[in-house]
C-alpha cells in the first residue's frame, strides 16, 4: 500500500508547489511595487525641496520630512528582503517547549493544518484531536476531503476506546478513517510526528522528550536536503506500515 503515491497525490502536491511559487512571486512583486513607490516619492521630494524649478507632488513641508526620513527606509526596504528570507531559511528547524495547559503542539499542529493540502499524522491513540477545537475542525475538513492518513502504533480497539471517550459530542474522525482506509493499526515505532503539505511546502512537526521535558520541532523543507528528509521519513513510514499489513 502506497500512502503517498500515487496520481492524484502528485496532481495535488504539484498544484500546491505551484500556489506557493505563485504565493512567492506575488510577494516579490509587491515589494517591486513598494520600491517604485519608494522612488517616485523620493524624487518628488527631491524636487520640492532642491530643484525649486521642478514639479513635485508633495507639500514642501511633506518634502521635508521625507528627505530626513526617507534614507534610512530606503535602506530598510534593500535589508528586509534579504534579512527575511534568512529568517524563513530554507529547512529552517524551530524548537518549541510544549506546555500541557496551553497546548502547544495541538496549536502548532493546527496551525500548520489548517487548510493544508495533505496530512499524514504517526502517532498512538489520537485523543488529543479533540482537545483544541481549531485542530479538531482541521483535521475534520481533511478527513472529508480524503486528505488525512492517521497511522497509530496501538491496536485499533484501544484507539477507538481513547476516541470515543474523548470526543464528547464531536464527530468520530476514526470511524469517519476507518470507512475510507486512511487510518492503520499496530504500525511499528512509537515515534510521534507529523508531514504536513501546505502551499507549496513540507513541513515537519515531531514531537519527543529531552531533558525531562517535552519539546515539538518544526522543520519547514523548502530546499533540496530537507525536502529529500521528507521524503525519506515518508518512504520509511510506507515500508512500516506495508509490514504492519502483512
Amino acid at each position: 500500500m502506497r500512502i503517498f503515491s500515487g496520481p492524484v497525490g502528485v496532481a495535488r502536491r504539484t498544484a500546491a508547489r505551484i500556489r506557493g511559487q505563485w504565493s512567492r512571486n506575488k510577494r516579490f512583486l509587491a515589494t517591486a511595487i513598494l520600491i517604485i513607490i519608494a522612488g517616485a516619492v523620493a524624487y518628488s521630494a527631491y524636487v520640492s525641496t532642491v530643484d525649486g524649478t521642478g514639479f513635485g507632488i508633495l507639500s514642501e513641508s511633506a518634502s521635508k520630512l521625507w528627505v530626513k526620513i526617507g534614507p534610512p527606509l530606503a535602506l530598510l526596504l534593500v535589508l528586509f528582503r534579504p534579512l527575511w528570507q534568512a529568517a524563513q531559511g530554507d529547512g529552517h528547524l524551530r524548537h518549541h517547549a510544549v506546555s500541557e495547559s496551553d497546548r502547544t503542539d495541538q496549536k502548532k499542529m493546527a496551525h500548520f493544518m489548517k487548510r493544508a493540502d495533505e496530512v499524514t499524522i504517526y502517532s498512538g491513540d489520537f485523543s488529543y484531536i479533540y482537545d483544541l477545537d481549531d485542530l479538531y475542525f482541521a483535521l475534520k475538513d481533511l478527513a472529508q476531503r480524503g486528505n488525512l492518513t492517521l497511522i497509530s502504533y496501538k491496536s485499533e480497539s484501544v484507539v477507538k476506546a481513547s476516541s470515543d471517550a474523548a470526543r464528547g459530542g464531536k464527530d468520530c474522525l476514526i470511524s469517519i478513517l476507518s470507512k475510507s482506509g486512511k487510518i492503520h493499526f499496530d504500525v511499528q515505532g512509537r515515534a510521534k510526528f507529523s508531514v504536513i503539505y501546505r502551499g507549496g511546502e513540507e513541513v515537519l512537526l515531531y514531537r519527543h522528550r529531552d531533558g525531562g521535558a517535552d519539546w515539538i520541532t518544526v522543520l519547514r523543507a523548502n530546499n533540496g536536503m530537507s525536502k529529500q528528509l521528507v521524503e525519506m521519513i515518508k518512504t520509511l513510514t510506507n515500508v512500516a506500515v506495508t509490514s504492519s499489513a502483512n
